[in-house]
């Protein structure tokens, strides 16, 4: 009785490490969701500067400047 119940213990502890590697590898997606969606925009805002060559990358953000300053 007490093998099986080793056994048993064994088998639940495998089960919760198993869920709780689950969490982690769902929110490290998440991250890397996260991190797709910026380099969309990221890209989007790249692309949106090559179609208006007087466009200027600041950072992240693109600052449009006009021809006549």
């Amino acid at each position: 009785m007490l093998v099986k119940g080793l056994e048993l213990v064994a088998v639940i502890i495998g089960v919760v490490t198993i869920i709780g590697e689950e969490t982690k590898f769902k929110e490290a997606m998440k991250k890397l969701e996260g991190a797709m969606k910026n380099i969309e925009g990221v890209g989007l805002n790249i692309r949106g500067a090559m179609k208006n060559p007087r466009d200027i990358i600041v950072g992240k953000r693109i600052r449009i400047s006009s021809g006549n300053q």
